[in-house]
């Protein structure tokens, strides 16, 4: 008895030492979230934290479109524009801190300052969003197609990061 009740706290307290998948809808600044714009037209839009990288952020993204894909009952789908966007907060003096966006995108470079606040000196963070418009569809995937995805295979390769572990030696 003694070494099931044992067991039973240790699980417990494992349990609670996970932390939770960055892969959910939007609250507090993170998650996904998701405006349909007509028909069979989405933009999607999925931000990280300052724990969750591009590649992460960038394969949530596309997770998220399959998913909205396959509750459509649709078979494939085409990103029309997509963007990653970094946003850096820099605290260069113990009483400002700078923050500002710039794209990730080669093709689309920018650079903006958000907004300067008051706060404590030294303390960077960076975080990534990435956004897209993309079109559903039905029937006969052209392959060879750029930006063109089978939602099944987008899902069957991208589902573990819904795990609390991501998909750390899954892919």
């Amino acid at each position: 008895m003694f070494k099931l009740a044992t067991l039973f706290w240790a699980f417990t307290l494992l349990a609670g030492c996970t932390t939770p998948s960055a892969y959910h809808p939007d609250q507090d600044g993170t998650g996904f979230s998701e405006e349909r714009v007509s028909g069979k037209v989405y933009r999607v839009t999925f931000r990280g934290d300052d724990k969750t990288s591009q590649k992460m952020v960038e394969d949530m993204l596309l997770l998220r479109m399959a998913e909205l894909t396959q509750l459509a009952e649709m078979d494939h789908f085409t990103v029309v524009i997509d963007e990653t966007v970094c946003k850096t907060e820099v605290r260069s003096s113990p009483t400002s801190t700078c923050k500002y966006e710039h794209s990730m995108n080669e093709a689309l470079p920018f650079m903006m300052l958000t907004e300067t606040l008051l706060s404590d000196e030294g303390l960077v963070s960076k975080a990534y969003e990435a956004r897209a418009m993309f079109i559903m569809g039905h029937g006969v995937v052209v392959s060879d197609t750029p930006g063109s995805y089978v939602t099944e295979d987008v899902i069957r390769k991208f589902s573990c990061l819904k795990a609390p572990d991501g998909c750390s030696g899954n892919q």
